[in-house]
């Protein structure tokens, strides 16, 4: 039984996850002690135990983010995770996740079966 059904981590930061997870089309949190969403074998999202979530972003994206949304690196067990940047946790909700296979995209406010550009 995953979605996160043996999470040590806050369980309002579990809440906002899945909320956001199940919002986006084809969503699915997978792993029960560490939830996370992947496409195609790649892993695109996590929760952490404290309750960070993380995306991976291209690039672009995550220049963009992290300048939009005050966010930084996701650092684990002392190394610096390449490619993802941490949600700050009042920015979950207003998201929906669409992972094509490159990544992860955020467009704030659309509805998730609205096709981005």
């Amino acid at each position: 039984m995953p979605r996160g059904s043996a999470y040590p981590g806050p369980a309002d930061a579990l809440a906002r996850y899945r909320a956001v997870v199940d919002a986006s089309e084809n969503g699915e949190v997978k792993g029960a002690k560490n939830p996370y969403t992947s496409r195609n074998g790649h892993m695109f999202s996590f929760l952490d135990a404290q309750g960070t979530m993380a995306l991976r972003l291209s690039p672009e994206m995550e220049a963009e983010f992290r300048m939009s949304y005050d966010s930084g690196p996701v650092v684990q067990y002392g190394r610096t995770m390449r490619g993802y940047s941490s949600v700050p946790s009042e920015n979950t909700i207003p998201y929906t996740m669409t992972p094509p296979l490159t990544g992860c995209r955020l467009y704030p406010g659309t509805p998730a079966s609205r096709t981005p550009r």
